[in-house]
């Protein structure tokens, strides 16, 4: 996976909607550079698929990265408790030492402490980091949604490449009325349109996450701390309970996962830089799908 095919599925996380044209005009490559390398991406399974995503500052209160340290003698005990709970979590991580990276959204603040009261509970765990990202609730932008933006979502969450004229017929709207409900989507924040990356099916490299602890006072200096892992890294997360930022890296070997270590912990105010190697990556059903149908039944009831 070299810095083209990097540029393009950034590109597809920010708006997979985007043409081939557009995304040649981001990236500086020409539209069958483009065309060819989104092709092998989807062949390799690296792009999994297209997915719109309800906005979770709008429907969820934060979301929490648990790192779980497992007793060695009870890592079938851990599996199975993931097993049975998949639908609470957005996705988990089990790393090379048998080890779990979690993450979970809450509803709220009473949701918060009933998730992570569970886990704290569970006999498997020897030790458990959480890190936890408020969001800025924006919830008074769900009441100017109409049962036809819902039905226009709903068809969005199934497939989200379908273009004006097919939604159009699906919903037995004009497509330019479907061109000004998407827009509006947009502009309003509601919905995002991004892919299931999956970093693991990149042949020939390693995936990890640097979790990087901090100081109070470190933070403002985020910004140096990211190019710091350049040109590697994917979807920076900072958390502000604890001061914490995870980072994605996919690297040719895991030299390059290490000099990068290094040089995050030579910045005053890094307290620990913590490498978590992925082995399998699970993801949930999320809580998507439900917001979306308990929002239609109240235009059914």
């Amino acid at each position: 996976m070299d810095s083209l095919d990097k540029k393009i599925v950034l590109e597809l996380m920010h708006d997979c909607r985007k043409t081939h044209a557009e995304i040649a005009a981001r990236v500086g490559g020409s539209v069958s550079q483009v065309r060819a390398r989104l092709k092998k991406l989807e062949q390799k399974r690296i792009i999994e698929n297209y997915v719109t995503e309800l906005a979770a500052n709008v429907f969820r209160e934060g979301f929490i990265f648990s790192y779980v340290r497992i007793v060695k003698t009870k890592g079938r005990d851990a599996r199975q408790f993931l097993t049975n709970n998949v639908s609470g979590f957005l996705y988990y991580i089990e790393d090379l030492g048998g080890d779990y990276a979690l993450f979970f959204d809450y509803e709220d603040m009473n949701d918060l402490k009933k998730k992570t009261a569970l886990l704290n509970s569970q006999s498997f765990i020897s030790t458990i980091s959480h890190f936890v990202f408020p969001f800025k609730k924006r919830s008074d932008v769900i009441t100017r949604l109409e049962k036809i933006d819902w039905l226009l979502i709903k068809a969005l969450r199934r497939n989200s490449k379908l273009t004006y004229k097919q939604l159009g017929k699906d919903l037995h709207i004009s497509p330019k009325l479907v061109g000004k409900k998407i827009r509006f989507l947009k502009e309003q924040g509601l919905v995002n349109f991004t892919i299931n990356f999956n970093p693991l099916n990149v042949k020939n490299h390693a995936v990890s996450f640097l979790l990087v602890e901090l100081d109070e006072n470190t933070k403002n200096n985020l910004t140096r701390l990211l190019e710091t892992c350049e040109p590697y890294s994917f979807f920076p997360v900072w958390f502000e309970l604890p001061p914490a930022f995870l980072i994605t890296l996919v690297t040719p070997s895991m030299n390059e996962v290490q000099e990068i270590s290094n040089r995050l912990n030579a910045f005053e105010g890094v307290l620990s830089v913590r490498p978590i190697v992925w082995k399998e990556f699970t993801r949930g059903p999320g809580w998507m799908d439900q917001v979306i149908e308990s929002y239609m039944q109240l235009y059914s009831s």
